[in-house]
């Protein structure tokens, strides 16, 4: 990829020093060396903030025009080169080879930019891609730096991504309640401490506190924060996240067989389908009434000859095609056909990028009928293994009908060996 050539700061020293008839000894002085100057041009060594002082006072310019205002269309230009790959399609290119393009690109400048939108824009892109190259803590300190920066230039909506990517990173790694109290003191104090926000951040702040107040069991304040971002939507006719919230609802009538959050939420979900034309939700629906039709109507039949269309070549809705595989080996093992439920169930693989507890039981009860298969082939040993990962898999996450059924089977295998 082609990137605009970008000064650096020893190359600014320097086009500035040459650009004044000065020799390295001039610029020098009497507080550096030759040698150390030379090191700084050539981006071998940082001088401190006194060495860089001295060195602009020698130049006759401020400190801000060596770090950033004679740069600005420059930073510019690296930004817009970033952005651009930030946002490439990771079919078009592999993650990690992305963010470490993008760490790559603005290492050279990240500890000069101190202010400004494209500096803080970069620091927050760079702490971006150091999070997802490392394992390494360090990348919450440019992710700091650039919220200070917004928060000088009152750019909220952009101090709030940052503070939500922060409560993002502890949810990922399944700390239900770390991001909840994150989230709810990142938005605190944003409220208490920006008189505005845009519409569309108060949305993805609502959606963020319902996900993490389902993810720690507590349905009845997650289901007011539904209740409130929807009536907020419908007055300022901004319907972002409203699908992730219908969705997320009726995930909750799934787990816990709630029909009637179920019904009134897809009727929803199918109204938005309706208007944006979009095959995934109405994949969805199909999904959701083939789950309907299992825990209600034990209609094994017609559940298969409902999800057979999704199993293969699902193209547009891909991502569900996990969740009807594991549909479809439930209905299996429902009409005694234990062997084939096996195949079907044994291809369902978790999404790396579900972490939600809903979803993570929905796939650990997987685990627990391909324990019920194994035991109906009398292969126990199997069995009490998928039983024991199940169990195991959803110790941590919030009480529901399908983790009380993971627990069950765990029981009701146990007791077959004893």
């Amino acid at each position: 990829m082609e990137v605009f050539p970008i000064l650096t700061l020893g190359e600014r020293i320097r086009k500035l020093r040459k650009g004044r008839g000065l020799t390295l000894e001039a610029l020098a002085g009497t507080k550096l060396t030759k040698g150390m100057l030379s090191l700084i041009e050539n981006n071998k060594a940082v001088p401190s903030i006194e060495s860089l002082n001295y060195i602009a006072s020698q130049l006759g310019v401020d400190v801000s025009d060596l770090l950033q205002d004679e740069n600005v269309q420059e930073l510019r230009d690296l930004l817009e080169q970033v952005e651009k790959l930030y946002f490439t399609d990771t079919k078009t290119l592999n993650n990690n080879k992305k963010y470490q393009q993008i760490k790559k690109m603005i290492e050279p400048f990240i500890n000069h930019l101190t202010k400004g939108y494209e500096s803080a824009r970069l620091t927050e892109l760079y702490g971006y891609s150091f999070y997802h190259v490392s394992e390494d803590k360090n990348w919450k300190k440019y992710i700091l730096g650039s919220a200070q920066m917004y928060e000088k230039m009152n750019l909220v909506d952009r101090r709030a991504s940052v503070g939500t990517f922060q409560v993002k990173v502890q949810f990922r790694n399944h700390k239900y309640e770390t991001a909840l109290k994150m989230l709810l003191a990142e938005r605190d104090y944003l409220e208490k401490n920006f008189p505005y926000m845009s519409p569309m951040t108060r949305l993805e702040l609502d959606y963020l506190e319902a996900v993490l107040h389902f993810a720690v069991g507590n349905s009845l304040a997650a289901i007011r924060v539904i209740e409130d971002a929807i009536a907020f939507s419908k007055v300022h006719k901004v319907f972002y996240h409203i699908d992730d919230l219908y969705r997320i609802t009726i995930g909750y009538g799934l787990v816990n067989h709630d029909e009637e959050k179920i019904n009134n939420y897809l009727k929803k979900l199918l109204g938005y389908a309706n208007f944006v034309e979009d095959p995934f939700y109405y994949a969805f629906n199909d999904y959701t009434e083939a789950e309907v039709r299992l825990f209600k109507h034990q209609d094994y039949e017609g559940v298969i000859r409902l999800v057979d269309k999704y199993v293969t070549g699902l193209d547009d809705t891909e991502v569900l095609k996990p969740y009807f595989f594991l549909t479809k080996g439930k209905a299996l093992y429902g009409l005694g056909r234990y062997q084939e439920a096996v195949q079907w169930l044994e291809r369902v693989e978790i999404p790396p990028f579900l972490p939600h507890p809903f979803d993570l039981t929905i796939f650990h009860v997987g685990d627990s009928y391909l324990a019920l298969c194994y035991l109906e082939l009398g292969q126990i040993e199997t069995a009490l293994k998928f039983a024991t990962r199940a169990k195991e898999k959803t110790t941590p996450l919030p009480d529901t009908l399908f983790k009380s059924f993971i627990i069950d089977t765990y029981k009701k295998i146990v007791q077959h060996i004893v």
